[in-house]
């Protein structure tokens, strides 16, 4: 028994040094094929994206017609702050207002989209030298203090970039990211939940790529 049981482990261990070699080449094209896909997702997002209007949700209309299923007459002026399609140019790209009310930065659309990452630091620029840095990592960074305090959480999930800023007064923005139509298209859903509200808020945008 003790001479079979040696025997036994001596063809285990030349198994395992048989197949080593090739697992290690597996973990470590795994490793390269998620690097790689990565790499591909950054590079399908970075680039410049203009609002194509026509497509995109109207914010104001889309409260208005929430309150108003909900039984209310409410518009979006109040829990907004506007909102009109376009949004003037602005939206997320005012850096002071995308960290203390995002809410609010949220009604508004951003005409022109700047994006680029490197590593896990991605930003994106809204015109001029408004700027906003994420960390697709997914860790959480905090700004502001007491009810302008707010948390944000970056990351991809498979082919879409999801951005989650929740604020202390228990309003939080979720703004998912998605390229469509071959890559011409980038696409931006933006759900807004706030307690004064019947529902959660969706938002629809399309962004077209921006090509020389």
């Amino acid at each position: 028994m003790i001479v079979t049981s040696h025997k036994a482990c001596t063809v285990l261990k030349r198994v395992a040094i048989a197949i080593l070699p090739g697992l290690s080449a597996i973990v470590m094209l795994s490793a390269t094929a998620g690097g790689n896909h990565l790499a591909a997702q950054t590079a399908g997002i970075t680039g410049k994206w203009r609002l194509n209007e026509a497509m995109s949700d109207d914010a104001q209309q889309k409260m208005q017609e929430m309150f108003q299923s909900a039984g209310g007459s409410r518009g979006g002026r109040r829990g907004g702050g506007g909102g009109q399609r376009g949004g003037g140019g602005g939206g997320f790209g005012d850096g002071d207002q995308q960290r203390t009310n995002p809410m609010r930065a949220a009604m508004n659309a951003a005409k022109l989209l700047d994006i680029s990452q490197d590593d896990n630091v991605l930003e994106i620029g809204y015109g001029g030298d408004s700027v906003r840095t994420l960390q697709t990592n997914g860790q959480k960074i905090t700004f502001g203090e007491g009810r302008r305090k707010s948390e944000i959480k970056s990351q991809w999930k498979g082919e879409k970039l999801v951005v989650e800023t929740k604020m202390d007064g228990g309003t939080k923005v979720t703004e998912t990211y998605e390229l469509r139509d071959e890559g011409t298209r980038l696409q931006l859903k933006v759900r807004i939940e706030n307690l004064r509200f019947p529902r959660p808020l969706e938002i629809k945008r399309i962004y077209e790529k921006v090509t020389y």
